[in-house]
């Protein structure tokens, strides 16, 4: 390998990177956990976690975490029917529905294959009952949600009969499973790795686990069209590491991956980037006390807000419920911009009115000089949705209109969607609901 690709994968501290522990400002917290699950709800801004191993037992319940005013709150339903106390399990965000899809996991010895709902709107859980074979009952999987088939993907894990190496697909319109294991090239059977679905290539991108007494560093990317496996695995990386974080950056196409053990109970509080482009990993430095070396946490990625957020997980000795934010994600800017970007009020995105909407629906915008401006609708899963200005523009207020249609013209879903303005250095995003 060149030796600048050596310097880029040790060097690190290249973005304006700062930790923040986001200390609640009231309210109750959520017990201590390790290998808990948890995603990023876009329509409420939180953190949503669910179940974990805290001191001696598992956990079922449910917790959100406010972005906006960093206040916890609890969300387990009081009655009704509820999976069993679980860790090491999966949950994925399904944005159509609003809810969260959660499947296998361990209550001490015993493992799991049950799949199950629990729905934003009002929260209840809600189970599946599918027919025909299954995977083995499991822990230490990895999963993400394809939103094109609607459907969740997983990969391997520790099963009844040891560590697998099979793929498989759960629709959750006709409630079955579908083993999509080729038969041959795959990442090899392991347990205890983190997946992220790459919204820009279709794929799941599968990272690291534990094979044996091994830590691997390997990774590896499951193309949702066809079902087959490549590995991305650059020629330099980081040591291996299992029940690390990780999460896809869409506007840098870059894997971030948080914290970890490394093996021997060698756990590390280190933050990586790589480049889906370049494969090449980077170090990310970052100023500002950091959160303690852990490993089994629960970690999101705020498009929006280009920063992670981080929940518990495990210390060599003890359990933590702290919740840690790295800002700071941008890429850095020439000088010039920077200097422009001080003023504050020279750029300015405004809220969308009417909001919610229907049919349409007005964004306004303030340019503090004449430049290139982009202002563009996404999905909440990042995929870019419509543009609305792609061109030059001058200083002062400017408006623009959207009819809820995409860029061929087709009527998008109710939902919610962000759309975002770059002009200059400036960068900022909204979100905006639309009600058919």
């Amino acid at each position: 390998m060149p030796i600048i690709a050596l310097i880029f994968l040790f060097c690190g501290g290249a973005y304006g990177l700062n930790w923040t522990e986001l200390t609640p400002s009231e309210g109750p917290t959520p017990p201590v956990r390790m290998r808990a699950a948890g995603v990023y709800d876009p329509v409420g801004h939180r953190l949503i976690v669910i179940g974990g191993r805290t001191s001696g037992r598992e956990l079922n319940d449910v917790w959100a975490f406010d972005l906006e005013n960093n206040v916890w709150t609890e969300l387990t339903p009081s009655g009704g029917e509820a999976p069993v106390p679980r860790s090491t399990h999966n949950a994925v965000y399904d944005a159509a529905h609003h809810r969260v899809i959660v499947w296998s996991g361990r209550d001490g010895n015993i493992l799991q294959n049950d799949v199950w709902a629990f729905s934003l709107v009002s929260p209840a859980w809600f189970a599946y009952e599918p027919s025909g074979t299954a995977p083995n009952i499991r822990y230490g999987t990895a999963a993400v949600f394809d939103p094109v088939a609607g459907e969740l993907v997983t990969f391997a894990g520790f099963t009844d009969e040891g560590r697998f190496e099979d793929s498989w697909r759960f629709d959750l319109d006709s409630v079955a499973w579908t083993d999509i294991s080729p038969q041959e090239g795959n990442p090899g059977k392991r347990c205890l790795h983190t997946a992220s679905y790459d919204s820009r290539d279709h794929r799941m991108l599968v990272y690291g686990g534990q094979r044996g007494s091994s830590a691997l560093n390997d990774i590896w990317a499951l193309d949702l069209s066809r079902d087959l496996w490549s590995e991305l695995t650059p020629e330099v990386s980081p040591p291996g590491r299992f029940f690390a974080s990780s999460a896809y950056d869409t506007r840098d196409h870059r894997l971030l991956i948080f914290g970890g053990n490394r093996g021997s109970d060698d756990k590390v509080n280190e933050v990586w980037s790589l480049d889906l482009e370049e494969r090449s990993w980077e170090l990310l430095e970052a100023e500002g006390m950091p959160p303690a070396a852990r490993d089994g946490a629960v970690m999101i990625y705020v498009e929006a807000e280009r920063r992670l957020i981080v929940f518990g997980g495990a210390a060599p000795v003890g359990l933590f419920n702290d919740v840690w934010a790295l800002e700071g994600l941008e890429p850095p800017i020439p000088t010039a911009i920077e200097e422009r970007a001080a003023r504050p009020n020279s750029f300015v995105l405004h809220q969308n009115a009417p909001n919610p909407f229907n049919p349409s629906t007005v964004v306004s915008y303030e340019l503090g000089q004449e430049g290139w401006v982009e202002l563009e609708i996404f999905d909440l899963l990042g995929r870019k949705v419509r543009t609305l200005v792609d061109e030059r523009r001058g200083s002062g207020s400017h408006v623009a209109a959207w009819d809820g249609r995409d860029d061929r013209g087709a009527q998008v879903a109710t939902g919610a969607y962000l759309y975002r303005l770059r002009a200059g250095g400036f960068v900022a995003s909204r979100k905006l609901l639309l009600i058919r």
